[in-house]
């Protein structure tokens, strides 16, 4: 098949972009998440790594990770074979979480960094997040170029991949010695932090973390008590992790310990839960971070950016202590390309994506762990204490599952609710439409003063959006 018939099958079978707002996610088995599309992504990444240095590909190199899905192996071995056919050196890791990808593409000096994982979706899915050689993820121009190369890249120099490779849920002897390194970063960074005395229930919903966070706590101390840290393949996000919080909320009050940590499933996230099994909200993890860490740095801008999601009750907290807030478009992404450009240390999604960069320059569910827990030890305060001076706005965020993504500009009853809406709030609360980067689902949030008129905005525009969309549930 020519290049140019290639380019007409993919784009008639994406119906989309490659990427969403974290990489490239679909459903295994089909395009783009299988191994014959894995390589022809290495292909196309060999391209443009060629365009971006003007180097033959036989001078770069390519750090890869997964997390525990059965299908990640499969897909690593086609990568690897699509990226070795064309000279590139791949330094496959293993399972480890994204975090180390990121960590390990800087430390290593890697042409870039490859993490295959679909974060919390569930085990069917899978998907490509990639990082630059600074540990940083690609921003939307670049990710444009790196499709074009996908797609125009000639498929054939293409093998078929190797058929059944081992199923292995371990770190490789490249990944253990990125690890350890990971570990002495961190150690270093919290060479002060003691967690002795202090109960830890983690969840690592049978991920890339099982073993990571669990062991790292208990070397500081902590009394950890672990659950779902036995990947087999296909339980990872299964009805655990930072997406099903209710086991994890029940062992911390069962347990007394003094807070619960549940992780998606390549670790770049983290859900909170303090003693009471209470939910801490993105929101107030940001807040307290800001306004406590004693670790986030003295230099550069101290605001804190977040998105468009996040509630507008981190404005007024952080005000009085002399902290703008700052808001980017969803995606952690666009969080780190702000706070690069910026020159700000801490950044974050209420969904629990944190990045504290004078760490990591990208998510790191354990980094924001263990400034949460400096910022508890700091304060000589617990974290239900800490979490009562951030009261949030009353919000709730709907999602509707949708046949297809059509532009929200061209629906006229949802148009003409959200313009109804906006008017009765405004000044005292807000409302947003957006669709989800990575499925086919309509975002509606509306934050307002009480509960009552948030459910009545929100039934509101459910109406409206079910009168124009076709709304599968």
């Amino acid at each position: 098949m020519g290049a140019r018939n290639f380019c007409i099958l993919l784009v008639s079978r994406m119906n989309g972009p490659l990427f969403g707002t974290d990489g490239i996610r679909g459903t295994y088995g089909e395009d783009p998440i299988t191994e014959l599309f894995a390589s022809r992504v290495a292909a196309g990444l060999g391209q443009y790594l060629r365009r971006r240095d003007g180097t033959a590909t036989d001078s770069h190199s390519v750090v890869m990770a997964r997390d525990t899905r059965f299908s990640g192996p499969a897909l690593a071995a086609a990568f690897t074979q699509g990226f070795e056919c064309q000279g590139i050196q791949v330094i496959d890791l293993g399972v480890l979480p994204t975090p180390q990808v990121a960590f390990a593409t800087h430390h290593l000096g890697a042409s870039l960094g490859l993490a295959i994982t679909a974060s919390h979706n569930p085990v069917q899915d899978n998907g490509y997040k990639l990082f630059r050689t600074d540990g940083t993820k690609f921003e939307a121009d670049e990710e444009a170029v790196i499709e074009q190369c996908i797609i125009t890249c000639e498929p054939g120099s293409f093998k078929p991949p190797p058929a059944n490779p081992a199923r292995l849920f371990q770190a490789t002897e490249h990944g253990l010695a990125i690890s350890q390194a990971y570990q002495n970063r961190l150690r270093a960074a919290f060479s002060h932090l003691r967690l002795h005395g202090m109960r830890i229930v983690v969840d690592a919903a049978n991920g890339a973390t099982s073993h990571t966070t669990p062991l790292f706590l208990k070397s500081l101390g902590a009394d950890v008590h672990p659950v779902a840290c036995e990947p087999d393949g296909h339980n990872i996000n299964c009805a655990v992790g930072s997406e099903h919080p209710e086991m994890l909320q029940q062992l911390v009050k069962e347990t007394g310990a003094d807070l619960g940590v549940a992780h998606d499933g390549d670790g770049d996230r983290v859900l909170v839960v303090n003693a009471e099994g209470q939910l801490v909200s993105g929101e107030q993890v940001l807040a307290l971070l800001a306004r406590y860490s004693p670790t986030l740095g003295c230099d550069g801008d101290h605001a804190l950016v977040t998105t468009q999601m996040s509630n507008f009750a981190l404005d007024a907290y952080l005000k009085e202590g002399g902290i703008p807030v700052l808001r980017t478009d969803v995606g952690d992404r666009n969080v780190a390309v702000c706070m690069r450009q910026r020159g700000c240390h801490l950044g974050g999604e209420n969904s629990g994506h944190f990045i504290c960069a004078d760490i990591l320059g990208s998510g790191d569910g354990l980094v924001a762990v263990l400034k949460l827990l400096e910022t508890v030890r700091a304060t000589g305060r617990s974290l239900q204490e800490l979490c009562s001076e951030v009261a949030l706005f009353p919000s709730h965020l709907l999602n509707l599952v949708v046949s297809e993504k059509r532009d929200l500009a061209s629906l006229p009853t949802l148009t003409k609710a959200m313009r109804e809406v906006e008017a009765q709030i405004e000044g005292e609360g807000r409302v947003l439409l957006r669709y989800s980067g990575t499925e086919n689902k309509l975002r509606i949030l509306v934050e307002c003063a009480s509960n009552e008129l948030v459910h009545h905005h929100l039934t509101h525009l459910e109406r409206a959006a079910r009168a124009d969309l076709h709304v599968l549930t």
